[in-house]
């Protein structure tokens, strides 16, 4: 009897009040810091650096191409993914809870598999458009 209390008291929930909740896996202060530093840093750079590619494609015209088009069009697609994605599910991976609501986890959730199958699909119709360009010359 006292073995099964020890392990019940043992295990953390996400929301202790929910018998259903989660189980939440805690990490020490370095590892936490050192994941949030990278999730941190890759959120940041698929923001500001798809950023920079569709304010270039756009504001020169001598890049102006279908092809380019298409490049600006994943760049959005991916910088959506790192505005609306990227920063929610470091905190869900780091610390492995959602503490963002029911309401939002749907949305991110819808957010997450439409903007990734975005970038998958931009990626499938840059390859055929590069094939299509190649075959011509």
């Amino acid at each position: 009897m006292n073995s099964s209390s020890s392990t019940a008291a043992a295990v953390q929930l996400c929301y202790e009040h929910l018998n259903g909740s989660c189980v939440k896996i805690p990490y020490s202060p370095g590892p936490r810091l050192i994941l949030y530093t990278v999730f941190t840093f890759g959120a940041v750079l698929a923001v500001f650096g798809n950023l920079l590619v569709m304010i270039s494609i756009l504001h020169f015209k001598q890049l102006h191409s279908p092809t380019n088009c298409l490049i600006a069009s994943l760049a959005c697609a991916d910088f959506l993914v790192g505005v609306t994605v990227m920063p929610f599910s470091t905190v869900k991976s780091v610390e492995s809870c959602w503490y963002f609501g029911e309401s939002y986890c749907k949305f991110h959730t819808c957010f997450d598999g439409s903007f990734c199958y975005a970038s998958i699909y931009h990626l499938c119709f840059i390859s055929l458009d590069r094939m299509w360009t190649c075959a011509k010359t």
